[in-house]
């Protein structure tokens, strides 16, 4: 199955940065919640968007991204999990 975000959003697939080592995830609980990563795998590939200037995106295709905790909505694609997140929750791209 496909899908393609509207508007200012885009589909992520989360990396999870705690699965190398265990302890870390300890700590990164223990500290509360921190930013996530994730890789955009989805945009609008065209149209407007729903503001009335029409603007580009700062956020492309493949850009390994930084989100906030409790960003976006997570979806179910083909059985695995993905968030949708606006651009707004979008805290820096990673280079």
């Amino acid at each position: 199955m496909n899908a393609e975000p509207v508007c200012d959003r885009f589909l992520v697939r989360r990396l999870d940065e705690r699965a190398d080592d265990p302890a870390s995830s300890l700590v990164a609980d223990a500290c509360g919640p921190k930013p996530h990563e994730g890789r955009v795998i989805a945009i609008r590939r065209e149209g407007p968007l729903h503001d009335v200037n029409i603007r580009g995106l700062a956020v492309s295709f493949g850009d390994r991204v930084l989100f906030a905790d409790h960003s976006g909505t997570e979806v179910q694609i083909a059985g695995q999990t993905h968030l949708i997140v606006g651009e707004d929750d979008i805290l820096a791209i990673l280079e």
